[in-house]
């Protein structure tokens, strides 16, 4: 998936730091999108044992993990649809926090949120299939592994459901300095100092990320230029 720089993210970084400081929070929100895919994987003990016992290892060399559905597309066809959301989402925000948390401009809100829930369907959809075929793929599944197949290894179908989500939520830029805490007046300006550095950080690397898809962008302009 090829990213390109937003007009609208652009327009967040045409005016001075000072200014994108002071009006980040005005001017753009956080979004927090989680989603989770079950593995439908599984550590082999007894087959890792095997394999270092025939090579003659002294000590344990290496992990066989069995997968559970060999033969299926269905789960990687889920597990790709969910990649293809998180670059998806990468492209539309610039990062913020270590945690995940993305910066998205307020003018892309409506569009970014329209798309987000196309996407919840045909993720709903795609899991939902998956869960009503589950039983028949673990019967073919038995078939495909052979010697390897142990029907323990299997969940039940409503713990597999469990596995799979995608969760979202929005919530607004927190103000540089914003602290709120009653620890005394020493303690609240060590924390505000600190605050206020991180906070500094987060915007730099959001400006940098925009900054970075603008210049990559004009770049390929100019050589089609050329």
């Amino acid at each position: 998936m090829t990213t390109q720089a937003h007009p609208n993210q652009i327009e967040l970084v045409l005016d001075s730091q000072d200014y994108a400081y002071s009006k980040i929070s005005s001017s753009a929100m956080l979004v927090d999108l989680s989603l989770s895919v079950w593995t439908g994987r599984k550590l082999d003990k007894t087959v890792s044992a095997e394999i270092d016992a025939s090579k003659s290892t002294k000590a344990r060399a290496g992990n066989y993990h069995k997968n559970l559905l060999a033969g299926s597309e269905k789960l990687a066809e889920i597990a790709k649809l969910s990649s293809s959301i998180r670059n998806w989402s990468y492209s539309q925000t610039s990062p913020w926090s270590d945690a995940g948390t993305r910066l998205l401009p307020s003018t892309l809100f409506f569009e970014y949120k329209a798309r987000l829930a196309e996407y919840e369907k045909m993720f709903s959809d795609k899991v939902t299939e998956f869960l009503a075929e589950y039983d028949v793929l673990v019967s073919k599944a038995a078939f495909q592994l052979g010697d390897l197949f142990d029907r323990a290894d299997y969940p039940e179908v409503e713990k597999v459901a469990s596995k799979f989500g995608m969760f979202y939520t929005f919530s607004p830029v927190p103000e540089a300095g914003d602290f709120r805490v009653d620890i005394g007046e020493a303690g609240m300006k060590e924390l505000q100092d600190r605050y206020q550095d991180a906070y500094k950080s987060r915007i730099e690397a959001s400006m940098k990320d925009v900054w970075e898809r603008l210049h990559d962008a004009l770049s390929k302009k100019a050589e089609r230029f050329d």
